[in-house]
């Protein structure tokens, strides 16, 4: 997929409450801690009065080992002279023959008596070096301040975190490899999307089961079931649709059972059947037996390894909603994919496009497992659906190469999971879409 300035820019712009909200907390902590990290500073300043000028001198010898070395004996602290050096600062005052020791700290007792211990030291070792010193104290102070500017620190750090956090979600958009948007698919696949489905948050919570199916609105499978009756023109036509996914966990059942409920609806005769042999749902969310399903209609054994000769009817159940059969997954088999190679998947769905309008398989998804190609060689359309910032752009392509490969009919797309409360304005764009391409 490429990725352009527009879309870097959305981007950015969809992630502005977490920017503001990243921005603000760092002008906070910022000015927080520049109020609060108060230090205490006391000064010393001397004037010298001697003929000849030593004041860069005695510079370099406040801040030297040797007076520094004896204030830290004197007061038997415990540092270094290095250390103690870097809380020391001597200057002078401008256009005059004085020299101001500073000391700063966190503590006042310490940081006063090193001021005091370093004036005395120092004017010592000035005498003990030259005979002719005249140095004198003329003043001293102490005081508390704050480490920088809280206003300008506050500020370049608002003006960094806006930067850095517009960096982080730029380059996170950039390097995100999952699909967000029909568009994404369209660019993959080359097709139309049929649908976008929003996200279910109550559905999402609990378990799947046809209560919680039937709870919310179904304008958008409404939809859904139009554009496909798009993609192939023939409505008359019995159809076969297969509901798959490139990885487990992106709502493929969800979207099979609403699916099927929607053509139910409309009056069609509709069959559905849970082809993932190996984890099969629809015997749960219909609250139906599951002792003889499809497994066991193509193995012609039952749970215990014994022969059984059933007839078709035997296998298919009543659901709760008219025109809406099931048939569930049955026992699982060491050996599924096998299974499908058989006659008998083509001989059922001979003897059901007798009696239904509509077959929906509810499949294992793609790259989990080879049936989902098996299934989509029989069917009529193979449905492939993605997961809203959960399915990997390289996994969906793999899905729709090998599904592609299978030799299917007919490929159509959806995004499933959108988390979008403005969807139901885009949805019925995608029916008009259709109609105007036809």
């Amino acid at each position: 997929m490429n990725k352009n300035r527009q879309e870097l820019g959305k981007a950015i712009l969809k992630k502005k409450q977490y920017i503001i909200l990243i921005t603000i907390i760092l002008v906070i902590t910022s000015v927080f801690y520049t109020l609060t990290n108060v230090q205490y500073r006391a000064s010393q300043k001397f004037l010298v009065g001697e003929a000849e000028n030593r004041i860069e001198t005695y510079k370099e010898l406040i801040k030297g080992s040797t007076v520094l070395e004896k204030v830290i004996t004197n007061l038997d602290a415990n540092c270094s002279v290095q250390e103690l050096s870097q809380t020391v600062e001597v200057s002078t005052i401008e256009d005059t023959d004085m020299i101001e020791i500073t000391v700063s700290g966190e503590d006042e007792m310490l940081t006063r008596n090193f001021s005091e211990e370093i004036g005395k030291v120092f004017v010592d070792t000035a005498h003990e070096i030259y005979e002719n010193t005249e140095i004198y104290q003329v003043d001293s102070n102490s005081a508390y301040y704050h480490k920088g500017n809280a206003t300008l620190v506050g500020l370049g750090a608002g003006l960094a975190g806006f930067i850095l956090s517009c960096l982080f979600f730029g380059v996170g958009f950039l390097l995100d490899d999952k699909i967000t948007s029909c568009k994404d698919m369209e660019e993959i696949t080359g097709l139309k999307s049929l649908i976008s489905i929003p996200k279910i948050v109550a559905i999402d919570k609990k378990k799947l089961n046809i209560r919680s199916i039937r709870a919310h609105k179904s304008e958008v499978f409404k939809t859904l079931m139009t554009n496909i009756q798009f993609v192939n023109m023939n409505v008359l036509q019995n159809k076969t649709i297969l509901v798959t996914s490139a990885r487990a966990l992106e709502g493929k059942s969800y979207v099979a059972n609403n699916l099927a409920i929607e053509f139910a609806k409309a009056g069609k005769k509709v069959i559905i059947i849970d082809g993932d042999m190996r984890r099969g749902k629809l015997a749960k969310i219909f609250n139906l037996p599951n002792d003889l399903g499809f497994s066991n209609y193509l193995s012609n054994l039952d749970a215990n390894g014994n022969q059984i000769h059933e007839r078709m009817t035997r296998f298919i159940h009543d659901t709760e909603i008219k025109n809406l059969n099931v048939i569930t997954a049955g026992n699982t088999p060491p050996n599924p994919t096998e299974l499908l190679r058989t006659n008998k998947l083509q001989e059922l769905i001979k003897d059901l496009k007798v009696f239904y309008d509509i077959i929906i398989f509810d499949s294992v998804s793609v790259l989990e497992a080879p049936e989902a190609e098996i299934l989509s060689k029989t069917c009529d359309l193979t449905l492939l659906l993605s997961s809203y910032a959960n399915t990997k752009t390289k996994e969906f392509l793999m899905a729709y190469e090998d599904i592609k490969n299978a030799g299917t009919s007919s490929i159509g797309v959806g995004l499933n999971k959108i988390p979008d409360r403005k969807l139901k304005k885009k949805v019925f764009v995608l029916k008009s879409r259709f109609k105007q391409r036809k």
